[in-house]
C-alpha cells in the first residue's frame, strides 16, 4: 500500500472512530487559515498603506519583508494545527500582544480628542479583530470538552502518521 493510501485508510478509521472528527478537522483547518489571512492582511495594510508609493525595488522588498512577517504566526498556526488542544492555548501570546497595542497605544490616542487619517481607525480595528478572533479560537478549540477529545484524537492521528512517514524513510535506500 502507497503511504498517501494508508494515510487516507488511517483518517477514514479515525473518523469512523472520533464522530465528528472529520467536521472538527475542516472548521479547525478553516479557523486555522481564517489566522493565516487576518495576520496575512495586517501584513499588506502595513506594507500598501503606511509603506506609501516608492520604487519596484521597495515594494519587491516591501512585500518580502511581508511574507518573513508571517514567519511567525505560521510557526503558531502549525503549532495549534499539529498539536492537541492545549497548543491553542498560544494563541493567547499574539492577542496579548495585540490587545497591549490598542489599549496601550490605540485608545490613549483615541481619547485624546486629535483627529486622525482613517487608516488609523482600519489598523487599530484590524488589530482589536484579529486578537478577538485569536482569543474566539482559542476557546473554541480549548473550552468545549468534545473539541478537546476530538483535537486530541486529531494529534494522534497525525503523531502516528509521523511516526509512519519517518519509518517508511528510514526504509527508502537513499540514492
Amino acid at each position: 500500500m502507497e503511504f498517501r493510501e494508508e494515510v487516507l485508510a488511517v483518517w477514514r478509521q479515525a473518523y469512523e472512530e472520533n464522530p465528528g472528527l472529520e467536521s472538527f478537522k475542516s472548521r479547525k483547518k478553516a479557523l486555522l487559515w481564517g489566522v493565516m489571512g487576518l495576520f496575512a492582511l495586517q501584513k499588506l495594510v502595513a506594507l500598501f498603506i503606511l509603506g506609501g508609493t516608492g520604487s519596484t525595488a521597495a515594494l519587491i522588498s516591501g512585500l518580502f519583508g511581508a511574507v518573513v512577517g508571517l514567519a511567525i504566526p505560521g510557526i503558531f498556526v502549525l503549532a495549534v494545527w499539529r498539536g492537541n488542544w492545549r497548543f491553542s492555548l498560544a494563541f493567547l501570546l499574539p492577542a496579548a500582544y495585540l490587545l497591549f497595542d490598542v489599549l496601550g497605544n490605540g485608545l490613549p490616542a483615541l481619547t485624546s480628542g486629535d483627529s486622525y487619517y482613517p487608516v488609523f481607525y482600519l489598523i487599530l480595528g484590524l488589530e482589536a479583530f484579529l486578537a478577538l478572533y485569536l482569543i474566539g479560537a482559542t476557546l473554541w478549540l480549548s473550552v468545549p470538552q468534545r473539541n478537546r477529545e476530538l483535537g486530541d484524537a486529531m494529534n494522534r492521528v497525525n503523531e502516528y502518521l509521523i511516526h509512519r512517514s519517518k519509518e517508511i524513510a528510514a526504509q527508502t535506500p537513499r540514492r
